[in-house]
């Protein structure tokens, strides 16, 4: 037992000081915990267990530090985003750029969900994951999007941001997104809180035959709909972290296209 903390001690500290070095080097750290693949991190993530802290270039090269780590995870890997690098856009302030990570993982998700232009979408929960998620939406090319909270001014937010209804969490909330879509349900659905109540409501206000995208995990289990999920062919599709959108994330917040302010 001595012998694995002096191990895991000596990780850490050469983390500290690798971290330390670029810091005082004048690089800019962007750090994230991210699914990517073993040997490439834009590739598919579907089947690996890395994590990864951060994401970047200094000039063209990837800086990486590469350790062992215990906790069921092949190994941690540090990319680094350099000052003023190609990564980092002149007029994506570090302000900004520290965003990244929570615009990507809402950028991620869209990307793994099967969505066809003019697409009604109902995002459950608008907090910071929910607001990046439909504005990618929106870019996305979805034609309605029904934003669902608990807040009034997350709501109010929401569609600011482009959603198009913001609809309460009561106990109208299936009806009033019924009403919205025609009587038909959404086409696609994300639950980006991940509680059961969450699930479930993503799950009953979508149309049969559409797609759910989880993106929230508060809670590690969950009861589901499953009548519903499997008499209406429902698709429940799991969205993890990012897989190599940072530089895609980046282009958009400097061409204005997804408001991190």
């Amino acid at each position: 037992m001595l012998k694995r903390i002096l191990k895991d001690s000596w990780k850490v500290l050469g983390l500290g000081l690798f971290l330390t070095y670029l810091l005082t080097s004048g690089v800019n750290i962007a750090l994230a915990s991210t699914p990517v693949a073993d040997n490439e991190w834009t590739e598919s993530c579907s089947n690996t267990r890395v994590e990864v802290i951060g994401a970047g270039m200094v000039g063209n090269n990837p800086v990486t530090l590469t350790i062992d780590d215990y906790a069921n995870v092949d190994k941690i890997v540090v990319q680094v985003m350099a000052r003023g690098g190609s990564t980092q856009p002149d007029k994506v302030t570090f302000t900004q750029a520290a965003m990244v990570e929570p615009v990507a993982v809402a950028l991620h998700a869209v990307s793994v969900t099967p969505i066809a232009v003019n697409d009604t979408a109902v995002v459950i929960g608008s907090g910071m994951i929910g607001l990046f998620l439909i504005q990618a939406l929106r870019i996305a090319g979805c034609g309605k999007i029904i934003a669902v909270d608990v807040k009034p001014e997350r709501l109010q937010l929401a569609k600011q941001l482009g959603a198009d209804f913001g609809i309460p969490v009561d106990d109208d909330l299936i009806a009033k997104v019924k009403k919205s879509t025609n009587g038909r349900g959404a086409d696609i659905g994300f639950d980006a809180v991940g509680i059961e109540s969450s699930v479930t409501a993503a799950i009953n206000c979508v149309h049969r035959g559409a797609t759910v995208t989880l993106i929230g995990n508060l809670a590690a289990s969950v009861n589901l709909p499953l009548q519903k999920v499997v008499t209406q062919q429902i698709r429940l599709q799991g969205s993890c972290a990012v897989c190599g959108e940072y530089p895609a994330v980046l282009d958009m917040i400097e061409r204005g296209k997804i408001n991190v302010d």
